[in-house]
């Protein structure tokens, strides 16, 4: 038999990974909801913008980067970093570019 501290700690637990499994699920429905609006212009950087809010609760909770050593940490943080360079390349690459109309 469990004594009863064990089943309100399990039940305090499973409450917390509730919390953080529906915060990683309120961007993703802020995505879908997104992908029905015309943004215009705005699409891609609300799309990238809502894509790394559900990253975050991925990254704090399920992967423990809140008490995690320091090479995890960086190793978790480097690709994101490098993705975002990445993306923020393209989009200046995209930005300057100019408008040719198709021949036809």
């Amino acid at each position: 038999m469990n004594p009863p501290g064990d089943i309100a700690a399990f039940r305090g637990h499973l409450r917390r990974d509730a919390a953080w499994f529906l915060g990683a699920l309120a961007p993703l429905a802020l995505n879908v909801a997104a992908a029905f609006l015309p943004l215009g212009r705005f699409h891609g950087a609300a799309t990238v913008g809502l894509c790394l809010s559900q990253a975050l609760p991925l990254l704090l909770y399920w992967m423990d980067l809140r008490r995690a050593e320091t090479a995890v940490r960086w190793c978790a943080i480097l690709p994101a970093a490098w993705l975002l360079l990445l993306i923020g390349l393209s989009w200046a690459d995209l930005l300057t570019r100019q408008v040719v109309p198709p021949p036809w």
